[in-house]
């Protein structure tokens, strides 16, 4: 079930990285973005997924989406504590 899980977040994120030259897509796309990460971090892959969230991080600050930002800092908070 949780190989099942990963192979859809991961279709997700295939297909969110063709549609994120989109600017007007740019908030779906870091949704889609945020929950891979939090596949990769719950499935155990630490530091892919801080790699993941701090990317996103950076361009929802940039875009000026706050509360998308706030929710992945929330994660990769979290993904750098399980890190350490």
């Amino acid at each position: 079930m949780l190989n099942e899980g990963l192979r859809q977040l991961r279709e997700a994120h295939e297909k969110a990285q063709m549609y994120s030259a989109s600017s007007y897509r740019l908030p779906f796309y870091i949704i889609i973005e945020k929950e891979y990460a939090k596949g990769l971090l719950f499935s155990g892959d630490k530091e892919a997924a801080g790699r993941v969230l701090e990317r996103l991080h950076r361009m929802a600050m940039k875009e000026g989406l706050s509360q998308q930002a706030g929710s992945i800092g929330v994660l990769l908070d979290k993904s750098r504590d399980l890190l350490h």
